[in-house]
This record gives structure tokens, sequence and C-alpha cells, in this order.
């Protein structure tokens, strides 16, 4: 198995993850043809660059589209010192109306409501998936959220994208709902975004441990 450096992502970065990230979800997306057509003038070097710069820099309680409190952080894994995969992390934000349900969903009896790490951006370059770089990627993100007290997982993908999703349901999320991004694209419309959540984030981290060790002894 190709041997892979994941480091927390800096600021001297943002212009290569960005070139990669780009390139990354045009590749991908563009299988969803009408999604892709939707959005594909909003995935842009200057948009996303923007975006991990509001996402490295921003105070606490700045409400960007990237970024939620100060729990945050983003890994980047680096193949000969290249980046080939980033993956984000920051905390679910209660109380937002598209988000209802969800706290509906998850509120306990006693009206508390637990603490969500919210996962977003994850890509890895086409030539390097399927070697547990996305593993590594949400192992790490797990354990930073896990160190200051989130107990559960929660993702909102593009609904359309099949394929994501049925790959978040293989992993142990329930989807919750969907709602139309605040966001608008092309002419003016919006996208339907889904609304997934895994309570035990311990114990999603472990099966995603689990998966990478198989997928290293395989490929030994």
């Amino acid at each position: 198995m190709v041997d892979f450096n994941v480091r927390i992502l800096q600021e001297q970065d943002i212009d290569a993850v960005t070139k990669m990230e780009v390139a990354a979800w045009h590749e991908y997306y563009s299988q969803y043809e009408g999604l892709y057509n939707t959005i594909k003038n909003s995935v842009t070097q200057e948009l996303v660059s923007k975006g991990w710069y509001d996402f490295l820099k921003a105070e606490a309680g700045y409400g960007g589209k990237m970024v939620t409190g100060n729990d945050r952080i983003a890994y980047v894994a680096f193949y000969k010192d290249k980046p080939v995969g980033i993956g984000a992390v920051s905390a679910y934000k209660h109380g937002v109306d598209v988000w209802g349900p969800v706290d509906d969903y998850i509120r306990q009896k006693d009206g508390s409501l637990p603490k969500l790490a919210k996962y977003q951006n994850l890509y890895v370059r086409s030539d390097h998936r399927g070697q547990g770089i996305g593993h590594q990627l949400n192992i790490a993100r797990a354990d930073y959220m896990l160190d200051k007290g989130y107990t559960g997982l929660f993702l909102a993908p593009y609904a359309e994208a099949t394929k994501t999703m049925e790959f978040h349901r293989k992993n142990g999320l329930k989807h919750i709902h969907d709602y139309m991004s605040l966001s608008t694209y092309k002419d003016g419309k919006s996208v339907k975004i889904a609304c997934c959540v895994n309570l035990d984030l311990h114990a999603i981290r472990d099966h995603w441990q689990k998966q990478l060790a198989s997928k290293k002894t395989n490929q030994e």
C-alpha cells in the first residue's frame, strides 16, 4: 500500500489543494448531468480558494458555508509532496431552520442535543482512489472531534449523487430528510441537499479503522 502523509491544512497548501479539489469535484460530479450543469460554474479555483482561506481564518461563530465555530480542522493527504486528498470537519449547528428535522431526530429524552461533527469537502484525486486515503482522512477528523467531546456525525451531500448516498448508507449513516440549498446556482436554481446522521462517532470511526486495516492487508 502506498504510504501517504496526512497532516493539517496550512495556508501555504491552499493553492495546490484547491487545484486538486476543483479537478476532483468536476471529474466526480460530471456523472450526474443535471446536478453538474447546475453547479459547475460555481466550483472554480477562485471561489474554492476563498472558502479555504475563510475556513482557516474565520473567527468563532462565523456562519459561512464552510465554517461553524472554532471546533474545525482540515486534513490533507500528500503523496510525494503533492496533495491527493482533502477532508474538513466543523461543528453541526443546532437551530438551523433547514436542519430542524435533524434536531428532532437527535434530541434526547431529557431535551438535550448531542454534539455532531459536520464532515465536509472530502475529495480524493481520481488516480489515488481506492487506496485508503478517504478512510485516513475520516479517521483523523473523527479523532479530532472525539477529543473535543463530539459524539455523532452529520453529513449534507447532494441528494442526487446516488453513489455518494449509497456509500454513506453502507457506512451506517441514516438519511433523515432533504432540503433545497440556500445557495443558488445557474438560472437561480437550488439543488436538493440530503441530511445524513450517525449518532455514534466512536463506532463509525472504529468501522473506518477496520476497513482501512482490511484494505492494507488485501493490498500487501
